[in-house]
C-alpha cells in the first residue's frame, strides 16, 4: 500500500512539473502575449471593458456626408462627435497626440522619438492591457515601410519606452490578423488601436472604397451570432476617427496657442487639423452626441475616463480637453 502511494505521488509530481514547463515555455514563446489578454483587472465603474480605436485618413466632414456611407450610417445610429478637429496636419503628430495627450511638431511625418509618457504606460501600470494592430505589417513591431504598411501611421514607434523595449514592442505591436483571431475568440485587450493599411484607411483610396472596407470589417463583428463575439461587443466601444481633415479649420481653447496653427492660419488656434469625423459605436452610444469642440487629446481623455486611469499628465484629462462622456448613456463612478 505504501509503495502504491509513493508511485501515485510520483506520478502527480511528474504531471505538475510538465504543466509548469509548458506554462513557462508558453510565456517564453509568446503564446500568452499580454496584448491578447481580454479581461482588464481594474474595476472601471462603467460597463465598457474594451475600447478599439480605428484610425482612418484625411477626410473633411462635408465630404464624408456628401453621400450615404458606412460613416454616415454609424454617426446617425451611434455616438456622433459633431465638432471633432484634429490637432494639426501630418498623420504622425495627430496619432502621437491621441495616444499621449502631448503636443508634437506639426507639418511633417517624421517627429523624433520622444521619452514622453503615453497611454500604454498608464494602462499597464493599472494592470490593464493594450495592443496596436496594423494591417499589412510583415513582422511584429516592424520599423520599416513595407508595401501598404507605413511607419508614419505607427505612433508607438516614436515612444522610446515602447520602441526600444524589444520584448514589449514585439508582444504589443502586431499584425491585424492577431486582432481578428482575438475577436473571434471573444477576447481583446482593454484598449486596442487598429490601423488599416494605406488603401483601406482612405489615404490613397476613395471614400467609397474605405466606407466599404469599414462596413466589411466592423459590420460582421457587430452583427455576429457567435456568443463569444456577442459577449465582447456588449462591452466594447469602437471609436472610428479620421486623423485629419483637408482644411486648416480648428478652434482655440483656454488660451492655448499652437504656434504652427497660428503660422498656418494667422489666428491663435489650439487646433487646426480640419473639421473631421469621430463616432463611438457601442451599446451605450446609440443616438448620442457631443457638440463641443474636441480633438485628439479628448480621445485620450475619454479612454482615461472610461477606465479610471488618471492622466498621462499633458493636455489629456484637463478642463480644456475633457472626456467625451456625452457619447455614452451612463456615468462613470
Amino acid at each position: 500500500m505504501a509503495k502504491a502511494k509513493r508511485v501515485a505521488l510520483g506520478v502527480v509530481a511528474v504531471i505538475v512539473a510538465i504543466v509548469v514547463i509548458v506554462i513557462l515555455s508558453g510565456w517564453e514563446l509568446g503564446w500568452y502575449s499580454p496584448a491578447q489578454n481580454g479581461n482588464p483587472t481594474t474595476s472601471t465603474g462603467t460597463p465598457i471593458q474594451h475600447v478599439v480605436v480605428i484610425l482612418m485618413e484625411n477626410q473633411e466632414v462635408p465630404t464624408i456626408y456628401q453621400q450615404p456611407s458606412e460613416f454616415s450610417y454609424l454617426s446617425s445610429a451611434y455616438g456622433n462627435d459633431t465638432e471633432f478637429y484634429p490637432v494639426c496636419h501630418g498623420s504622425m503628430p495627430d496619432y502621437m497626440s491621441m495616444i499621449s495627450g502631448q503636443a508634437f511638431a506639426c507639418g511633417n511625418e517624421t517627429d523624433p522619438i520622444t521619452t514622453h509618457s503615453n497611454l500604454p504606460d498608464i494602462i499597464q501600470s493599472h494592470g490593464d492591457t493594450w495592443g496596436g494592430y496594423f494591417e499589412s505589417m510583415p513582422t511584429p513591431c516592424d520599423r520599416t515601410d513595407s508595401g501598404l504598411y507605413l511607419i508614419q501611421h505607427n505612433p508607438f514607434l516614436n515612444f522610446q519606452d515602447i520602441e526600444a523595449n524589444v520584448s514589449r514592442c514585439n508582444s504589443h505591436i502586431l499584425n491585424s490578423e492577431i486582432f481578428n483571431e482575438s475577436v473571434a475568440a471573444g477576447s481583446l485587450p482593454t484598449v486596442s488601436w487598429y490601423v488599416p493599411n494605406d488603401v483601406d484607411d482612405c489615404d490613397i483610396s476613395s471614400l467609397v472604397f474605405c466606407s466599404e472596407w469599414l462596413s466589411a470589417f466592423l459590420g460582421p463583428i457587430l452583427s455576429s451570432t457567435n456568443p463569444s463575439v456577442q459577449g465582447l461587443v456588449a462591452h466594447t466601444a469602437f471609436v472610428v476617427a479620421f486623423d485629419e481633415g483637408t482644411t486648416d479649420l480648428g478652434y482655440s481653447v483656454g488660451g492655448l496657442i499652437n504656434t504652427w496653427c497660428q503660422n498656418q492660419t494667422g489666428s491663435p488656434l489650439s487646433t487646426c487639423g480640419g473639421h473631421s469625423y469621430l463616432t463611438v459605436v457601442s451599446p451605450y452610444s446609440k443616438g448620442t452626441q457631443d457638440t463641443l469642440p474636441t480633438t485628439d487629446y479628448s480621445v485620450a481623455s475619454t479612454i482615461e475616463w472610461l477606465f479610471d486611469l488618471g492622466t498621462v499628465g499633458s493636455y489629456d484629462g484637463t478642463a480644456n480637453f475633457p472626456s467625451m462622456n456625452s457619447l455614452f448613456t451612463f456615468s462613470a463612478n
